[in-house]
């Protein structure tokens, strides 16, 4: 069979908030695609790091479960948000960190369906 090789990706979310466990996470000598929460605190200064290491970067969007009793975190997207709101939390969440690639979610039952 010619053609691309296949890849694998790997991708670990829930990234920033444990400093000690994302420092692990960036010290694996295999390039990795890493989703950091847009609430993190020094989120440009460890992204930056993760990023010198050769790690793609995207941002793990916090976005309303089906449950309730569940807490997303601060900057989540919600269903019952208004437009002009929910353009609003995006925005701070695109410019909670630079050199990402892409998103994907945290949580969000609720809104991705």
């Amino acid at each position: 069979h010619k053609g691309p090789k296949d890849k694998i990706v790997i991708i670990i979310d829930d990234l920033g908030m444990d400093r000690k466990r994302t420092h692990a996470i960036m010290d694996l000598p295999a390039p990795i695609t890493l989703a950091f929460l847009p609430y993190a605190p020094g989120l440009k200064e460890i992204t930056t790091e993760a990023k010198a290491k050769g790690h793609e970067l995207i941002i793990h969007v916090p976005m309303q479960p089906l449950d309730s009793r569940l807490d997303p975190g601060p900057l989540a997207l919600r269903s019952d948000m208004s437009e002009e709101s929910f353009d609003l939390m995006l925005q701070k969440i695109f410019e909670s960190f630079e050199g990402y690639i892409g998103i994907n979610n945290h949580m969000g039952s609720r809104l991705t369906q």
